[in-house]
């Protein structure tokens, strides 16, 4: 018996949504903090804010990306995959205690300023969540 197409679209965008939102928090949770420790800062700090949210941040981006995939090609693409960008920026930006590091180095209390990296990742990731929402709406109308 053939499977209805309505039920494999579905399917699709759900494991479409779970994926991306996979993707989001890898990116923003994941390798954004150890990208901001590899620039000298103590990696001390990240872990173990990961560590104590793991599943909830893991679950708000794949949430969130499955919504996003349900919302593709309609007028809701545009706000859906901007609301995913700026909550996994916000993640990201409470993980790395906003965007000012501290740690100590040989004796010497270093603070890392990241906010630039973490402005230029929101606006980037802004413009990019605009232009694919704006392309998917209107390539399936």
């Amino acid at each position: 018996m053939p499977l209805d197409p309505r039920v494999s679209r579905a399917a699709w965008v759900a494991v479409r949504g779970v994926v991306s939102g996979f993707l989001y928090y890898i990116v923003y949770v994941v390798a954004l903090p150890i990208l901001a420790s590899a620039m000298g800062t103590p990696q001390a700090a990240v872990p173990a804010a990961l560590k104590s949210s793991f599943l909830i941040y893991l679950g708000v981006m794949t949430a969130l990306g499955v919504g996003a995939a349900l919302a593709r090609g309609t007028p809701a693409a545009v706000p859906a995959n901007m609301l995913v960008t700026a909550v996994g920026w916000l993640i990201s930006y409470k993980l790395l205690s906003g965007g000012i590091l501290h740690g100590s180095l040989e004796g010497y209390t270093v603070s890392v300023d990241v906010r630039p990296i973490l402005y230029a990742v929101l606006v980037l990731g802004l413009l990019y969540s605009l232009a694919s929402g704006l392309e998917s709406s209107t390539s399936s109308g």
